[in-house]
C-alpha cells in the first residue's frame, strides 16, 4: 500500500472499474489525487471525472497514467464542474 496497510487491486483476474458519486454545484472546483503502482512492470490508469450518465470518452477522459512496479507514484489535478451538472 502507499500508505497504511490497504490498497485497491484493478483488473487482477477480470476489467474493472471504480467510481464514487458526489454531490456538487456548477462552477465547483473538484482537487482530485492517486497514488499508481505497477504490478509486474508497467501498468496505465485512465482517470475519468463527469456526470454519471456521461459516456467514458476523451470529454470526461482526465488522463492516462503509467507507472512502474518499482514505487508508488501519486498524480493530481482539478476538474470544475460544468453547468447543470449536480452530481459528478
Amino acid at each position: 500500500a502507499y500508505e497504511g496497510q490497504q490498497h485497491v487491486e484493478l483488473n487482477a483476474n477480470e476489467v474493472s472499474t471504480l467510481y464514487q458519486q458526489i454531490a456538487t454545484k456548477p462552477g465547483d472546483v473538484l482537487q482530485w489525487s492517486f497514488a499508481h503502482r505497477g504490478r509486474f512492470g508497467n501498468d496505465t490508469i485512465a482517470l475519468f471525472i463527469g456526470a454519471p450518465t456521461a459516456p467514458l470518452d476523451v470529454t470526461t477522459k482526465q488522463g492516462e497514467y503509467t507507472t512502474g512496479n518499482t514505487a508508488w507514484k501519486v498524480y493530481s489535478g482539478t476538474y470544475t464542474v460544468p453547468v447543470g451538472q449536480t452530481v459528478t
